[in-house]
């Protein structure tokens, strides 16, 4: 569901799943389908978080990118896949987190953070892109992104230049083979989870990176990119209490007991 709040805390007895960086628009569209078939299988019985960059708003054919023509583009990915993903976005248990692609949402949709308290342990969900200056809120904000206006305009360029038969997706499958390569680096990431260490679980997405590791008491996961790996997150409930499953490829390899933080 959209949400103008930009921080709210869930107290939910419902397993949770995380996942981030989807990039849902018009490249890739067989996958995309089959993310949104996939995740809205887990939307009626569990909450389903949608950790930042969930679509893909950018427009790569010129060098505008106005708060207008992100909302026109979202508007046409909304029209594009049908009632599919116009339930998904609007169902009582799907938040969307905002990130640095999606940010032209936040005019309806203001979310940035989700704290979860489960067995007397707080868990902190945001996308991550605070952890440099050319990607943070505050820039995007001042600047409605001058930094990936420029590497949409040089990608449109470069896809013009290679291909006779230009077409929209071309530059958006450039521009997140681009992303992922220059992406913000781990020291970048780890000063982003330190301003955050008084939680005790600290779930980032925006790397496009699967990682997890224990800083101090506190325990920083990343949840990657679904469209890579199917990376994704669950927070689960259990008898003896609460734990962290990591999967990829929808095998759960590692998890968590979140009243211990103990990794198995």
């Amino acid at each position: 569901m959209l949400i103008m709040d930009e921080k709210i805390k869930l107290d939910t007895d419902k397993d949770i799943y995380v996942f981030s960086d989807l990039h849902i628009g018009f490249a890739n569209k067989e996958l995309n389908y089959e993310i949104i078939s996939f995740i809205n299988d887990l939307k009626d019985d569990n909450i389903v978080i949608l950790n930042g960059d969930t679509f893909e708003l950018w427009k790569y054919e010129d060098f505008t990118v106005t708060p207008e023509e992100n909302l026109k583009k979202f508007e046409e990915i909304l029209e594009y896949y049908g009632n599919d993903i116009k339930e998904l976005i609007h169902h009582e248990n799907v938040y969307i987190i905002l990130g640095n692609h999606d940010y032209g949402l936040r005019f309806i949709n203001n979310l940035r953070e989700v704290i979860i308290e489960k067995y007397h342990k707080q868990c902190l969900i945001t996308h991550g892109n605070n952890c440099s200056k050319e990607t943070s809120f505050k820039t995007l904000e001042k600047s409605e992104g001058l930094f990936y206006k420029f590497v949409a305009w040089l990608s449109s360029k470069i896809s013009k230049m290679f291909s006779p038969f230009y077409k929209v997706k071309k530059s958006e499958e450039l521009f997140n083979t681009l992303y992922d390569k220059f992406s913000d680096s781990d020291d970048d990431i780890l000063r982003e989870v330190k301003k955050h260490l008084n939680y005790d679980v600290i779930i980032l997405g925006h790397t496009h990176q699967y990682d997890h590791k224990q800083i101090g008491k506190s325990t920083y996961i990343n949840t990657g990119k679904f469209e890579l790996n199917k990376d994704f997150i669950k927070i689960s409930n259990e008898i003896s209490g609460g734990k962290i499953h990591l999967a990829r490829d929808n095998k759960w390899i590692k998890w968590y007991w979140i009243n211990t933080l103990k990794l198995l």
